[in-house]
């Protein structure tokens, strides 16, 4: 999904900077080629950051020959599916992941993966540039029709 997310970033932005060289306007094609990179620069930081994957510390776990299942007596919360301790609020675990993530805000299916504490300004950051990126085409493009 990321893929496609990348393809409609360029194809906007191509033929956006497309119709700006046939009309000769060199700021245009610049900045078409700048909110064209920026949106995918930002899209890949976001994509490929981790979001916060909590991995299970090696106490956690039972040793392959007990059947006993290890319940924390500190009062903190254990994943039922992944057996990861979850120390931090708002820890939960994405069913399309299969981990837990710390500060779990949602699963991005344009993004593939999870949105979460580590990966959040990356994400906002990514939505701030596309949104703007895309206010700057479309105002560009009544002001030149």
């Amino acid at each position: 999904c990321t893929l496609i997310m990348l393809g409609v970033i360029f194809t906007v932005g191509t033929m956006f900077t497309a119709s700006a060289v046939s009309a000769s306007d060199v700021l245009h094609v610049v900045g078409g080629v700048l909110v064209t990179l920026g949106s995918a620069f930002s899209c890949v930081r976001c994509a490929v950051g981790d979001p916060g994957i909590l991995q299970p510390h090696p106490s956690s776990k039972p040793s392959a020959g007990s059947p006993v299942q290890y319940f924390p007596s500190n009062g903190k919360k254990e994943c039922a599916v992944c057996q990861v301790v979850q120390q931090p609020r708002g820890t939960l675990h994405c069913e399309y992941c299969h981990v837990c993530i710390v500060g779990w805000d949602h699963h991005c299916p344009w993004m593939s993966k999870c949105i979460g504490a580590k990966n959040l300004k990356a994400f906002y950051s990514f939505l701030c540039v596309s949104l703007g990126s895309l206010a700057y085409i479309v105002i560009v493009t009544i002001l030149t029709a």
